[in-house]
């Protein structure tokens, strides 16, 4: 969600015990929504068609979370944000915002495991891509086995490497280690 009430209301929120990508349609969620460390849903779209079940642990876990919906006016900030199909913002479901706050919970942790990998592969290899979840590495191994860390890698052996990855980039192609690090292992970019 771009709107920062709507970020910031968000944060609040975690999602655990994730399982993604189930069912016929491969969009099936099932996780656990915890609300700070209060794990207060279990939330299961089993990707078969139709809505999530989501079953609050307590009645008081519901009325809370309903409640902070309408505080943030979380119906608004999805009709200003994709939603505006619909006649107008009332026209959203109490269901379909909760539904909302899992999917955006559950995509934020997604990405934030997804940039962890990236910069873990990036002390190891030069990673071509075109974003943090669609890359190639090339990297060294150590003759006993392992992958050898960039700053063990021969100076000119790395930078003959990323010359040639650089000329072989593709359409929307970018190598994704950072500038620093390239600057601090003496590539010239």
């Amino acid at each position: 969600m771009d709107s920062p009430i709507g970020a910031a209301f968000l944060k609040q929120f975690k999602v655990t015990n994730v399982v993604a990508g189930r069912g016929h349609d491969t969009g099936g969620l099932i996780c656990d929504l915890h609300l700070g460390s209060k794990k207060i849903a279990l939330y299961n779209d089993n990707g078969w068609g139709g809505g999530a079940d989501i079953t609050f642990l307590k009645p008081e876990y519901e009325q809370q979370m309903t409640q902070m919906l309408k505080d943030v006016k979380y119906q608004q900030l999805m009709f200003d944000t994709g939603w505006d199909f619909l006649d107008k913002p009332e026209d959203i479901g109490l269901h379909s915002a909760i539904e909302d706050v899992v999917s955006l919970v559950t995509q934020r942790k997604q990405q934030d495991k997804a940039l962890k990998q990236l910069d873990k592969a990036t002390l190891t290899a030069l990673v071509v891509g075109t974003s943090v979840d669609s890359y190639t590495e090339y990297f060294w191994n150590y003759q006993r086995g392992g992958r050898a860390p960039l700053n063990k890698i021969g100076k000119a052996a790395l930078q003959k490497k990323y010359d040639n990855l650089r000329k072989k980039l593709k359409k929307d192609e970018k190598i994704l280690n950072s500038v620093e690090q390239l600057a601090s292992l003496e590539v010239n970019i």
